[in-house]
């Protein structure tokens, strides 16, 4: 599975692939929601400089649907100079899919320091 995503930092906007794997769990200590952040490809992004090198990670969120609130938080480690990172890292959530949404977006380290 592949999903486009499209991030604004400030006025820059960040635009690319994210491929995921998600899959649901019957485990004897109730129901999981796995999902794999696999990599990025076809970055775009208006680097300071042409040779510019990002430093990309992925950040999800759990959202309960009813309140709209954020209920889990997790993301990446972060991948130094590569436009398009392989991650290959799996994130497990001990909980019932049913009323909850994903978010998923690519960060630039480098963006998003104070």
């Amino acid at each position: 599975m592949i999903t486009f995503l499209c991030l604004l930092l400030g006025k820059t906007q960040v635009m690319g692939e994210i491929k995921i794997a998600l899959k649901r769990e019957m485990r004897t200590e109730g129901e999981h929601l796995v999902l794999e952040i696999l990599q990025c490809r076809n970055i775009t992004y208006k680097f300071k400089t042409p040779d510019h090198l990002p430093d990309l990670y992925v950040k999800l969120y759990v959202v309960n649907i009813a309140t709209q609130k954020r209920i889990i938080k997790k993301k990446t480690r972060v991948c130094r100079h590569d436009r398009e990172p392989s991650f290959n890292e799996t994130f497990r959530f001990c909980m019932n899919p049913t009323g909850h949404s994903l978010q998923v977006t690519h960060m630039d380290a480098y963006t998003t320091k104070a």
